[in-house]
């Protein structure tokens, strides 16, 4: 039998506790060995619920990485992304850190190099590409003909003030746009962005942008704690071709479909397809995707392969996110050339 893996933890918040260490105990490969964070009251608490001993809860970011782990969750806020990713990559282990990879494309080049340089996984936790919606709506792309256009509607009941729209929210957007087509060159970004209240981040972001192959995007990131209802919410990705048209919801598992070439789609227009592993719509993503890309993460280190999406993909994702800020700030289209030569 494979020994199992010993992962630490560092960031004991709401999404440690509520998804990922949840997922590391039902992945037999994975075992949970300590945890770290700053609170000693989330520290206690996340402990005696899945039984981490005392002596295995860190404040010390030093200590806890000499605890006999192998790989860390890097669950902390946005902010201290880099700090902790570079400390656990100097440390000599491999990283899943939640996305954003880091606030700054300086920060992830620094990153990408230092996990290179000492052959260390870095995976990043943009998810939505193993949605099962996503992975058939990404298949049958193929047959709409030439790409013309691409819509991303996204309406959140909650978005981190502290982060903005674009940098929590949008960032899941723009990975999914350039997972759907292999990571294209994006020509340029034009952005205009609206805060709540004055001197505030941004919490209302449009996006216009160009791919390869002149495909353009279109991005409408919303917040709405308002509406006080997830159902009434729009979030989705539409991608239109010459020959047709696919939409697929944002996390639930709907598809629909139409094709001119179909006789189904000429018959009837836009109709329903179903995933191959569809989820239940009352199944949360805590127990499909999520724990996919820690299955991934797993796969990464014990095939020696890069992740699905690692630490240059995210930069991609990063460089977006930068000329998006340019383009608001000055008015103009950037291209992500520009802030990533």
């Amino acid at each position: 039998m494979t020994e199992s893996i010993p992962v630490g933890v560092l960031g004991c918040g709401k999404i440690a506790e509520e998804v990922h260490i949840p997922n590391l105990f039902n992945i037999a490969e994975f075992s949970l060995r300590s945890l770290c964070d700053v609170s000693p009251e989330r520290l206690s608490a996340v402990g005696e619920k899945f039984g981490v001993p005392g002596e295995r809860r860190f404040s010390s970011q030093e200590e806890f990485f000499k605890s006999g782990i192998q790989a860390v969750l890097v669950l902390s806020p946005t902010p201290y992304h880099f700090q902790n990713v570079k400390a656990a990559l100097e440390a000599g282990l491999h990283v899943f850190v939640e996305k954003p990879m880091c606030e700054k494309m300086e920060e992830g080049r620094t990153l990408v190099e230092e996990a290179s340089s000492r052959n260390l996984v870095l995976a990043v936790g943009h998810f939505y590409g193993f949605f099962p919606q996503h992975i058939l709506a990404k298949k049958k792309t193929a047959k709409l003909g030439r790409i013309k256009s691409v819509r991303l509607v996204g309406e959140s009941l909650i978005i981190k003030k502290e982060d903005g729209a674009l940098l929590d929210y949008a960032s899941h957007f723009i990975h999914l746009l350039l997972w759907y087509f292999d990571y294209p060159a994006v020509r340029w970004v034009f952005a205009d962005m609206a805060p709540e209240k004055e001197g505030e981040k941004e919490m209302d972001v449009r996006i216009l942008a160009e791919i390869e192959g002149g495909a353009r995007a279109e991005f409408s990131i919303l917040w709405l704690p308002g509406l006080k209802n997830w159902d009434v919410l729009q979030r989705h990705v539409e991608i239109i071709g010459e020959k047709g048209r696919i939409r697929a919801a944002f996390t639930a598992p709907e598809v629909s479909l139409y094709h001119a070439g179909n006789l189904i789609s000429r018959a009837v227009g836009m109709h329903s397809i179903t995933p191959a592993f569809a989820m239940h719509p009352s199944v949360p993503v805590s127990q499909t995707s999520y724990r996919k890309e820690l299955e991934d993460f797993r796969d990464a280190m014990t095939e020696k392969r890069p992740p699905a999406v690692d630490g240059r993909k995210a930069l991609e994702v990063l460089a977006f996110l930068e000329a998006a800020f340019l383009s608001a700030r000055e008015g103009r289209k950037v291209s992500p050339a520009e802030v990533n030569p």
